[in-house]
């Protein structure tokens, strides 16, 4: 969890987090429960750059201790990194 930053927000209320820190958040609170399947999202949505950089790599880590990680994103650094991935195309073409 520190390394999403998530140790720093602790006194805080949700009302004064900004939208990056409740995405930490939430992305933190889905990675503290145990189990063999994560789905999630956008988890990079509002994040800056470091951040995204360490909600995948975290990501990668629970993938590689045998958890299957779904994600739905727009972001190429996750799609690269993924070990496969599913595209759907724009809404409203099928």
């Amino acid at each position: 969890m520190e390394r999403l930053t998530i140790p720093q927000l602790a006194g805080r209320f949700p009302h004064e987090l900004s939208a990056g820190q409740l995405q930490l958040f939430a992305v933190g609170l889905t990675l503290s429960r145990p189990g063999g399947l994560l789905l999630l999202d956008e988890p990079e949505r509002h994040l800056d750059e470091e951040r995204v950089e360490a909600v995948i790599s975290v990501l990668e880590e629970r993938a590689s201790a045998g958890a299957l990680v779904v994600a739905a994103t727009h972001r190429a650094e996750i799609i690269e990194r993924s070990a496969r991935q599913l595209d759907l195309g724009p809404v409203g073409s099928r």
